[in-house]
């Protein structure tokens, strides 16, 4: 495993953090069935992964590996890439705060449609 010190690592943490061990593996294959096997579907998979356990377990990317046309650091490396991603639980809720120059001058507002 290319990736398998990392993993041990991350996936220490989630243990010690009460994260989710011993996913539904069945659960990623429909997913995986659903969207195709091939690399230009990496991003659609994460997603609906994420949308499905809050974030990508890393014992998810090891199993799409086996099971698709996809590495694990190909899939490590699209998840870690985007800023949507997850690799560790979430809370319930979820923050976001703007960064950018127009949020702090006042230019974006969110309440005018």
């Amino acid at each position: 495993m290319i990736l398998g010190n990392i993993f041990k690592l991350i996936s220490y943490a989630e243990t010690q953090e009460g994260g989710v061990m011993g996913i539904d593996l069945a659960r990623i294959d429909d997913i995986v069935a659903k969207r195709g096997k091939t690399p230009d579907m990496a991003i659609p998979i994460l997603q609906a992964i994420q949308e499905e356990f809050r974030y990508v377990p890393l014992e998810a990317l090891e199993h799409i590996a086996k099971t698709t046309q996809m590495t694990e650091t190909q899939l490590y490396g699209v998840a870690t890439f985007f800023a949507q991603f997850r690799l560790t639980p979430v809370g319930e809720k979820i923050i976001k705060v703007c960064h950018g120059t127009a949020c702090h001058v006042g230019v974006l507002r969110t309440d005018e449609a």
